[in-house]
């Protein structure tokens, strides 16, 4: 009677884990099409976690995910959840800092000039690959410290996009852990936080409604934005696409840019850009020809 028990267990594991390869490999093939992701072959120790999480929720895929017919619109709650899952986040405050410094350094200079007048002049910056927020509020905090050494008041204009709602709601409401800001902000820019529940912190609301948070998929084939960008960065985020979908989404950013504007894209992720119209400023920074 054990034998058969253990035996039982073993067809019933082996089922088990069968159905959720199967559902993988839906999910994964699913991925690649809608939004160019490239998920992991086989299904790793966390992944089965989130898989049978999803399934145990939402039932699974079951045919049933589409994204709407216009890809840039938000997708269904159930899609939504299967993103959340599947996607890294990994993120955090000046992560890459000599590319921040760089855009402060060159960028801003070059796109304000040496004597702008704030009601004349604007810096449009996309963080196309926003996350959670901390690149899109490290732009912000690195543009308010320009405008205050230059004695000017800010002005400007950060559109931050991503494919995981959840991961947008927590920069919309911008709390974070204060381990995630201890040695990451300076002590200038620790003004800009404001104490918050359980020891959290909060960036302030006049400088959080300086960032529009806005849920996008790179890999559509038309952005829904009207106006081009001085800046955009689309960091840590090629490694995981298909070769396809890296060249569509790099001709559609540097579309997006105003003639000499900027493309930043992760440190490890080079010889990316081959392109006749953007040119190589080292450290995985790229300027489109004007």
């Amino acid at each position: 009677m054990v034998w058969f028990l253990v035996a039982y267990r073993k067809i019933k594991y082996m089922l088990k884990n069968s159905e959720l390869f199967q559902e993988y490999v839906r999910i994964k093939d699913f991925f690649k099409i809608e939004f160019g992701l490239v998920l992991p072959e086989k299904l790793n120790q966390a992944n089965t976690k989130r898989l049978e999480k999803f399934i145990e929720v939402s039932g699974g895929l079951n045919g049933s995910l589409k994204l709407s017919q216009h890809k840039n619109q938000v997708p269904d709650e159930k899609l939504l959840g299967l993103i959340s899952l599947f996607t890294v986040n990994h993120t955090a405050f000046f992560r890459e800092n000599k590319q921040f410094e760089f855009f402060k350094e060159k960028v801003m200079p070059n796109v304000l000039g040496p004597n702008f007048e704030h009601e004349k002049s604007e810096l449009r910056v996309w963080s196309a690959a926003a996350a959670s927020g901390e690149e899109p509020y490290s732009i912000l905090f690195t543009m308010l410290d320009y405008f205050h050494e230059n004695g000017c008041k800010y002005t400007g204009d950060i559109l931050a996009t991503d494919i995981d709602i959840k991961a947008l709601n927590i920069g919309y409401h911008g709390v974070y852990r204060q381990k995630k800001i201890e040695g990451k902000i300076s002590a200038l820019n620790q003004r800009y936080f404001q104490k918050h529940t359980n020891g959290n912190l909060q960036i302030a609301w006049d400088l959080r409604r300086k960032v529009l948070f806005r849920w996008l998929n790179l890999n559509c084939d038309q952005y829904p934005m009207k106006r081009k960008f001085h800046a955009i960065f689309c960091r840590n985020v090629m490694l995981y696409l298909s070769q396809e979908s890296r060249e569509k989404i790099i001709k559609n950013l540097t579309e997006y840019l105003y003639p000499g504007g900027y493309l930043f894209l992760g440190i490890s992720e080079t010889n990316l850009v081959q392109r006749s119209d953007m040119r190589s400023l080292g450290d995985s920074i790229y300027q489109k020809d004007y």
